[in-house]
């Protein structure tokens, strides 16, 4: 179901050093920790790709580190 529904629709994207460095780098701008950081390889990620919206079921997560160009949702 989930390969049906989803994998034709997502993209690989790969982060250089600088990237990561990026989200790393917003994550403790905003005194944030732990798991965050992957939420913030995925923002890095929208933003390389020019995505417009990013579907979570934890917008908790994202609102604090995600530009106000890209609109979260939940599914």
């Amino acid at each position: 179901m989930i390969r049906e529904s989803v994998v034709g629709r997502m993209e690989i994207v790969s982060h250089d050093q600088a990237e990561y460095l990026e989200a790393i780098a917003t994550v403790a701008k905003r005194g944030l920790s732990s798991g965050i950081l992957y939420d913030a390889l995925h923002v890095t990620a929208a933003i390389k790709t020019s995505c417009e919206r990013i579907h979570t079921y934890k917008l908790e997560h994202f609102r604090p580190i995600c530009p106000s160009t890209i609109l979260l949702s939940t599914p």
